[in-house]
């Protein structure tokens, strides 16, 4: 299958694909290792199509297929004989919910076998599969990665991507660090991705090494917190995200933390030290944290400082804000006096 053009952030896939579900279409979303798929389907999409059923929160995952370890014999249960009538009789699988709301999770459905594709024809297309019929309000959504993304998979069976609405999406460092500011990643990790964007966005199919993608970002803020020595934060990040990204991250990490502190910038904004114009780190280090700390009483001395910056670094805090920060620092006055001067910078 030659590459999409027309891709999709997360948060439009989200859209789409629930639209798609609640017309009774099956829904496929593909896209590189790591971008957190499998999690938009458990958590978002469950979440959005929960708003149409009292006493959800999100809607259950009925029936998790991991279909790269299924044969196609797995679908169509046992054989029994009806010796009344002197036939067989199939006894479908008890795993196959038979009554809604939930979902149907058909993962990894780029790696499924020629005989399981084609068990799948009938199930995705017409919702029944032998004697066995998916109920009403059950949902059908799978995930699968792409040819180029050299994840070992084969090639998607025409007649099978036909019966999906095909969703591909597109990893993004700016809708990730607004997730990971939500779910408890460490700052650190946060701001190498503001930092460095590939680290997100730049999945490789052609690298034959561990590559950085927001799962193994998520990881490795895991093992920050857990307490990482410096002298082994090179080796932790190469562990996870490859030799290359780690050489960029784990000096940058151990760069962020005491710079500048942030306080000492909220209290005295016109003379608190700013970095040298060289250290390209320091300046984004205290920049993230201002975005992430600044509240509706100091964003007016957070702006102040950050006017004493290299435009880069404006540029840097604009973005920032919005994304990071969860107080009300960007509901005042002293925000709109000082972004909607400075909008030019990332819309330039």
């Amino acid at each position: 299958m030659s590459e999409k053009i027309i891709k999709s952030s997360a948060a439009q896939a989200v859209r789409r694909a629930v639209t798609w579900l609640r017309i009774g279409r099956a829904v496929l979303l593909l896209g590189a290792s790591g971008i957190g798929k499998s999690w938009l389907v458990r958590e978002e999409i469950a979440t959005e199509l929960a708003r149409d059923y009292e006493g959800f929160d999100k809607l259950p995952i009925l029936l998790d297929l991991r279909v790269a370890c299924r044969d196609s014999v797995d679908f169509r249960g046992v054989p029994g004989i009806d010796r009344e009538r002197h036939v067989t009789e199939w006894f479908q699988p008890g795993e196959f919910p038979t009554e809604g709301p939930g979902i149907i999770f058909i993962d990894e459905v780029t790696h499924a076998t020629p005989s399981v594709a084609h068990v799948l024809y009938q199930l995705i297309l017409e919702r029944t599969l032998a004697e066995y019929e998916v109920p009403k309000d059950v949902y059908i959504v799978a995930c699968g990665n792409r040819v180029q993304d050299g994840c070992g998979l084969r090639r998607l069976d025409a007649a099978l991507r036909q019966r999906f609405a095909l969703i591909e999406i597109e990893p993004s460092a700016k809708g990730w660090v607004g997730w990971a500011a939500e779910n408890g990643i460490v700052e650190e990790v946060i701001a190498s991705v503001l930092h460095y964007p590939h680290l997100v966005e730049g999945w490789d199919g052609a690298v034959d090494e561990q590559q950085s993608t927001g799962r193994e970002l998520h990881a490795l803020s895991d093992a920050i917190r857990e307490g990482v020595e410096d002298e082994d934060l090179l080796g932790f990040a190469s562990d996870v995200l490859g030799e290359t990204a780690a050489i960029q991250v784990a000096p940058f990490i151990r760069r962020y933390a005491g710079v500048i502190i942030p306080a000492t910038v909220f209290a005295n904004p016109k003379t608190a030290d700013v970095p040298e114009f060289e250290d390209f780190d320091a300046a984004v280090s205290i920049v993230i944290a201002l975005a992430k700390l600044a509240d509706d009483t100091n964003i007016g001395n957070a702006c102040e400082y950050v006017n004493r910056l290299d435009v880069r670094f404006r540029a840097l805090f604009l973005h920032s804000v919005p994304l990071l920060n969860k107080s009300k620092a960007t509901e005042g006055d002293a925000w709109d006096e000082w972004a909607i001067p400075n909008q030019s910078l990332v819309t330039g």
